[in-house]
């Protein structure tokens, strides 16, 4: 699937998306709903995160509950 820019919102603001929406198989979350998305860092992402600044996750709207990995699919 692909997330796309809210309608109140403009492709520069927020840009589309790849994702996967299904259900985890298996382990403590086994049969909940799972949307997944992958955020490639740039140069200048991966330079500030040697540096040791943080990675920040905004959420509009509220934050429901949320899992940061560097694997997939959550197992």
């Amino acid at each position: 699937m692909i997330f796309r820019n809210p309608e109140d919102m403009t492709p520069e603001q927020v840009q589309s998306i790849d994702a996967y929406s299904g259900q985890i198989v298996g382990g403590n979350c086994d049969g909940q709903r799972v949307t997944v998305v992958a955020w490639l860092p740039d140069e200048a992402d991966i330079d500030r995160m040697v540096a040791g600044e943080p990675i920040y996750l905004m959420v509009f709207g509220g934050l429901p509950p949320h899992h940061v990995s560097t694997t997939f699919p959550l197992k």
